[in-house]
């Protein structure tokens, strides 16, 4: 059985994880969540995975190094047997020794149609701004694999969405996020059941 660890950000609530969560629970999706990692103890989507009975564990950046950061992060999942690394709103860019040990085993989910409306900086509300400014008809969100630039990496999936012309940022956040825990749920059951074998390329 495929061992999944999540990334997640300090304030996001979490739901792509709960997307996660709900489908295995449903048995749609055969992986096991084997840790959920963030930056900051209080960090909603730790809670929610606590209660849902998922170990946590707290890697902090205060008073380390990008070096120190990556090698303790790096420890933290190769303790648990870590196959793939999906992030779940964790917003930093991974530290070099994390995306080489495990490069095509690292996945992120992000708001838009990659390469449009990516890049650094362009994150959560930012993106959907950016989308309604920009006057498009479509958006959607990408599955990319992670590696030492932000949102530069393989497109493995893409899922597209309507933005209609009275959208508020609020409609498009909403529409993308929907899509946003189907695909990745999606792509993790590829990956499972070897449709799409790793590591991603």
């Amino acid at each position: 059985m495929l061992r999944i660890g999540v990334l997640v950000g300090a304030k996001g609530r979490g739901s792509n994880l709960m997307a996660i969560l709900n489908a295995i629970g449903a048995g749609s999706l055969s992986g096991q969540v084997a840790v959920v990692i963030g930056s900051f103890k209080g960090a909603p989507a730790l809670e929610a995975a606590a209660l849902a009975g998922i170990e946590t564990v707290v890697v902090g950046t205060a008073n380390r190094t990008d070096d120190e950061y990556g090698d303790v992060l790096l420890r933290a999942i190769a303790k648990r047997d870590v196959d793939l690394v999906v992030l779940a709103g964790y917003m930093r860019r991974l530290p070099d020794v994390l995306t080489t040990s495990y490069a095509g085993r690292i996945i992120n989910i992000h708001p838009s149609l990659l390469p449009a409306f990516g890049g650094h900086g362009m994150y959560g509300r930012k993106v959907h701004e950016a989308v309604r400014d920009a006057g498009v008809s479509e958006t959607g969100c990408t599955v990319h694999v992670v590696d030492n630039e932000y949102d530069h990496g393989a497109v493995v999936a893409q899922r597209r969405v309507h933005v209609l012309p009275e959208d508020s940022v609020d409609d498009i956040a909403a529409r993308v996020l929907g899509a946003e825990h189907s695909l990745l749920v999606d792509v993790i059951r590829d990956i499972c059941s070897g449709l799409r074998p790793l590591p991603l390329t």
